[in-house]
């Protein structure tokens, strides 16, 4: 959690969560439930979770979870602080809503990755509206049924595509926004009574189906109760997309190692799985900051030729940015 909220401030220093800042500031008239990060501005909790969780995947530094990956959370985590400031929850209830969030998209996505990137879908904006699931104490308004509904209705959220990894675009950042926003949206309509379809997760058109080609349903309860998610999570140490931090530290090290310069390297050949180059690391001349922390070739020239990758990336020729 402190990792995530290390994200969050770092992220609401960027100028690229400035509009979703300025969006959120339009409706701030509203009923003052939670806060910003960093900005001493209250809104509505669902306001506040969209706004977070943009801030807290906003600068590729939010953890990855092995087996699913999801950044779990960016937005598992803006939602307990929002609901639960809101409905005023205890230090028990918060961690509980962040685990049970974090299994809930876990397992959510480990039956799909990674054939949800070969149809093109990003795990945070599919699975993310999901997450939201007994986060305060007026959950008990949710009986079975309408959590039921919830999580059904949370499905027509799901969205993100990952056309921003091949053409660019900030708007990557707002995807575990918008997961959080929908997941609060979703359990508050079903609290008022709008009802979805229940087999929304494994049904013919539903989640399993629709966001890959070859989903394995059983995994979402596989160990339940005796694996969890939290064991799965890895640190990142770049501000990269998660698959090509191994490629990274092996180059540095070479580097630090053998004493390598730029200037004598001629070539370099880096393996990777298949989904990894299907997630933008096939990127070669990147022309924003999201498709240079996506691009394999960007990291690994930087890693030559910058004596540590950090947060203060080289800016890219012409671009006048600079990666988070």
């Amino acid at each position: 959690m402190r990792d995530q909220l290390a994200c969050q401030l770092l992220g609401s220093t960027m100028p690229w969560t400035e509009p979703a800042l300025r969006l959120v500031e339009l409706g701030k008239g509203g009923r003052p439930e939670s806060t910003i990060v960093n900005r001493g501005i209250r809104c509505l909790a669902a306001d506040a979770a969209f706004l977070n969780a943009t801030y807290g995947q906003a600068c590729e530094m939010d953890e990855s979870v092995h087996g699913a990956g999801g950044h779990i959370g960016a937005a598992t985590v803006p939602i307990a602080l929002a609901m639960g400031e809101r409905e005023s929850i205890d230090g028990r209830q918060f961690l509980l809503a962040i685990i049970c969030g974090y299994e809930i998209m876990y397992r959510l996505m480990a039956a799909i990755t990674p054939h949800n990137i070969e149809r093109g879908f990003h795990g945070q904006g599919i699975a993310g509206p999901y997450r939201r699931r007994r986060r305060g104490r007026q959950d008990h308004d949710l009986d079975a049924e309408r959590l039921t509904h919830a999580i059904a209705i949370a499905g027509s959220h799901s969205c993100g595509p990952l056309e921003y990894d091949q053409s660019g675009g900030e708007v990557k950042r707002i995807h575990a926004g918008l997961g959080a926003r929908g997941g609060v949206h979703a359990a508050l309509l079903a609290q008022f009574g709008l009802t979805g379809p229940p087999t929304i997760i494994e049904g013919k058109r539903g989640f399993c189906n629709l966001f890959a080609a070859q989903a394995r349903p059983a995994r979402i309860l596989e160990d339940l109760g005796s694996r969890f998610s939290l064991d799965a999570i890895s640190f990142k140490m770049y501000p990269t997309v998660g698959a090509l931090h191994t490629s990274i530290a092996a180059v540095t090290r070479l580097v630090d190692e053998h004493g390598i310069v730029a200037g004598n390297v001629a070539k370099v050949r880096v393996g990777v799985a298949k989904g990894t180059l299907l997630h933008g690391a096939s990127i070669r001349e990147p022309h924003d900051v999201v498709s240079a922390q996506f691009s394999l070739a960007y990291s690994i020239a930087l890693g030559i030729v910058s004596d540590r990758m950090t947060c203060n990336i080289i800016p890219i020729p012409g671009s006048g940015a600079t990666p988070g």
